[in-house]
């Protein structure tokens, strides 16, 4: 949430600093260090993405196996609409004793 508010300011920041009836302004604005800046933004948020989604997919794949559910049920979540849901509702779902079978 934080990095979508700092991106959100520095682009309404940088759009308000180019005059949209100027082809070079507009040309100006699109080189230079705020291209720079913004790649380091790019590449800093997508390791932190994929920082998070790794501790992610390992509770999941747990909370899966305490439901007695196998782990790769995870990827049910990439299906488009629902599949999100779905994984939820099955991590929802109360712990039985027999997902201690994933506990060897």
């Amino acid at each position: 949430m934080i990095l979508i508010t700092v991106g959100a300011i520095m682009a309404a920041s940088s759009a308000a600093m180019v005059d949209p009836y100027d082809p070079a302004a507009a040309q100006a604005a699109m080189s230079g260090p705020g291209v720079i800046i913004a790649g380091i933004g790019y590449v800093i948020g997508g390791l932190i993405a994929l920082a998070m989604i790794i501790p992610n997919l390992a509770i999941t794949w747990r909370r899966l196996h305490d439901a007695n559910f196998a782990g790769p049920f995870f990827f049910l979540s990439f299906i488009p609409g629902v599949g999100g849901l779905i994984v939820f509702v099955l991590e929802l779902l109360p712990s039985k004793p027999e997902g201690q079978r994933f506990d060897v």
